[in-house]
């Protein structure tokens, strides 16, 4: 199933242009599992160690009772709500939505502003790091043929202290995060699951999906703290699965 894009009728994300390049920071063996299996893996939002992904900020729970307050002023009710009930609300609310997390799987990219130190520290080997390029475009047709919906949007980053997210939009906690990741600049494609049969052993951790790697990658840099030897070893490792994509090193090297 093609990329799922924005439009009236789709979740509200925030999708990146078409032409926006793309950075994806790994290690070799992440990168092996991607030749090999030629799929992309989707980490489970609740997995992440983050533990403000996919929450609503401190705010959020004053929205929340504004919002039963003003249905209870209106009639929506059939008896006005005491403070005791709407707390209940909230604090039910809050708990539902923290299972939701769940339910959405990422895969985390980077938006392409030059090469990030702080990345190929945090999420590569150094001494055996890979940098894979791309873009939404790419994207968008290396997904053609998948049969798994996903959306590709932006993060927004933000204060969980004192900023507001729109509540009424279960999307909008998976597409914020703290703002002290706003160095990654990152772009995340999002995939919202079933919950049948996801305590599966096989689930626990995320899902794979399908990707046309050859569509998907325009070319890999090689980390610029590798040995001489590892971009050989790359190349090699291209040749046994037939794949002939552009192979540079770092400029930061």
């Amino acid at each position: 199933m093609p990329v799922e894009r924005f439009s009236d009728t789709s979740p509200r994300f925030f999708e990146p242009e078409e032409t926006v390049e793309l950075a994806r920071y790994v290690d070799i063996t992440k990168f092996l599992s991607l030749l090999k299996d030629e799929q992309l893996f989707f980490c489970r939002l609740d997995n992440q160690e983050d533990k403000f992904e996919g929450t609503f900020p401190k705010i959020s729970k004053k929205e929340f009772g504004d919002f039963y307050r003003n249905l209870s002023d209106t009639g929506f009710f059939n008896n006005p709500m005491t403070e005791e009930e709407i707390e209940k609300e909230i604090n039910e609310d809050f708990e539902f939505r923290k299972k939701l997390k769940a339910l959405y799987c990422v895969n985390c990219w980077n938006e392409f502003k030059g090469e990030s130190y702080a990345l190929w520290k945090i999420y590569s080997d150094l001494n055996q790091g890979i940098m894979i390029k791309s873009s939404f475009k790419r994207i968008i047709n290396a997904l053609k043929e998948s049969k798994e919906k996903v959306y590709c949007s932006k993060v927004k980053y933000i204060d969980y202290d004192t900023d507001s997210i729109d509540i009424g939009n279960t999307m909008s906690p998976v597409v914020h995060k703290h703002k002290a990741y706003s160095y990654e600049n990152e772009i995340r494609l999002i995939h919202e699951v079933s919950n049948i049969g996801w305590e599966n052993e096989k689930y626990k951790n995320g899902i794979k999906v399908n990707v046309n790697l050859v569509k998907l990658i325009d070319e890999i840099v090689i980390s610029p703290f590798a040995p001489e030897w590892f971009s050989d070893l790359i190349r090699d490792i291209l040749d046994k699965y037939s794949l002939n994509f552009k192979l540079i090193d770092s400029k930061l090297k």
